[in-house]
């Protein structure tokens, strides 16, 4: 069976700033690389690294003033749909 890709949010905190870097990306080895292509903003150290995966209908994120949801790559070719737009998929995924 071929199991279903999803992003994972890598959120990489920095030595001395409170907020982390996040990256969303299929694999660490994608995140990673763009964090290295942009490394000259990055103002301090690594010093940790958090993973999750976002939950179906539950997370968010704000992209140029559009709110968007999680809804996988099987409703939407990137996984997120703009949340006005949600509403329409989770009434016919309730019936």
């Amino acid at each position: 069976m071929e199991q279903q890709q999803t992003v994972i949010f890598y959120k990489f905190y920095l030595q001395d700033v409170a907020d982390p870097i996040v990256i969303e990306a299929l694999n660490k080895d994608e995140a990673v690389a763009f964090l290295y292509r942009h490394k000259s903003y990055i103002p301090a150290p690594i010093v940790s690294l958090h993973v999750s995966k976002p939950l179906f209908a539950v997370t968010k994120k704000e992209e140029r003033g559009i709110s968007y949801v999680w809804c996988g790559f099987e409703n939407a070719p990137s996984g997120w749909m703009e949340e006005n737009q949600f509403g329409v998929l989770s009434k016919g995924i309730e019936k």
